[in-house]
């Protein structure tokens, strides 16, 4: 039984040693887990070792943003017509100001879902929703 335990112990440590998306451990793939968990039809590309592009699609629109991982938590600036900055230590994300041509509805949604991937990034990360 303690040789089943022990076994048991080195399977759990060396799943965990390969894997990055347990609570806490702030990354690309991590990141990656916790927004393809949320409801919605969300696209992620990691661009660069720092840099992860998403792309939203809802109602007949669609928007990207960009997440930064780093130590500072604070990725270069966002692109012209951007937003953003710090969600936790290590997440900085940057999303639209406006969608051109966009309804006060889809509006509405797209600033839903923004928030509900911050909300998902620093639950991955601390447990807990995000600071005020």
């Amino acid at each position: 039984m303690a040789c089943a335990l022990a076994l048991l112990g080195l399977v759990v440590a060396l799943y965990d040693r390969g894997h990055d998306h347990r609570i806490g451990k702030e990354t690309i793939s991590a990141a990656r887990v916790a927004i393809a968990r949320l409801p919605y039809d969300i696209t992620t590309k990691k661009a660069r070792r720092d840099l992860l592009i998403g792309e939203v699609h809802s109602f007949n629109d669609s928007f990207r943003f960009l997440l930064y991982v780093g130590a500072s938590g604070r990725g270069p600036l966002g692109r012209a017509g951007d937003e953003g900055g710090s969600v936790t230590e290590a997440y900085s994300i940057f999303t639209p100001i406006h969608v051109r041509g966009e309804t006060k509805r889809a509006e509405a949604q797209r600033l839903r879902i923004q928030y509900r991937i911050e909300e998902a990034l620093c639950r991955q990360a601390t447990q807990a929703s995000c600071p005020p």
